[in-house]
């Protein structure tokens, strides 16, 4: 794990005096203040002097630098997090018009097969109809058959 004490102690300096006044020498370490510099965390507001960047000021305000590391990474995860959930919430919303699309086909044919359905019913109950209105006739004409031969018979040979 890498030692952030000197980081530490630039930032503690550094909420504390406003600025530090650096040199190559000096008890920083001039390669840790380009580091922090070109990271966003201070800026070199005059020669050798630094100043904390609004990025400088979070860290102090987590309480440390390894504090907001943590905090960084805790939030780079929750936005991973996000961006999984809203692809997941897409995935389902294309999941559910593609079964709204498939409810609305399934429900155009019922419609179809139903109109084809009322057709067929009417057709039998005409024929129904027509069978019990032929079959009335048979009777008749069976029962009176008879009567109907003599009838016949009787005004031909007149």
């Amino acid at each position: 794990m890498k030692d952030f004490s000197k980081y530490e102690t630039i930032f503690r300096d550094l909420s504390i005096n406003k600025f530090i006044v650096s040199t190559k020498d000096d008890e920083y370490g001039f390669h840790i203040l380009d580091e922090l510099e070109a990271k966003g965390f201070i800026i070199e507001s005059q020669k050798s002097v630094f100043k904390l960047s609004q990025k400088g000021f979070e860290v102090v305000e987590s309480g440390s630098y390894q504090e907001y590391l943590r905090k960084l990474n805790n939030e780079n995860n929750k936005s991973e997090k996000i961006k999984e959930l809203e692809a997941e919430k897409t995935q389902r919303e294309i999941e559910k018009l593609k079964y709204e699309e498939s409810i609305r086909g399934l429900t155009e044919d019922i419609q179809r097969l139903s109109q084809k359905n009322l057709k067929l019913q009417n057709l039998q109950i005409i024929y129904t109809f027509i069978g019990v209105i032929g079959g009335f006739i048979i009777s008749i004409l069976a029962e009176k058959w008879l009567s109907i031969i003599q009838l016949i018979i009787k005004y031909l040979w007149m």
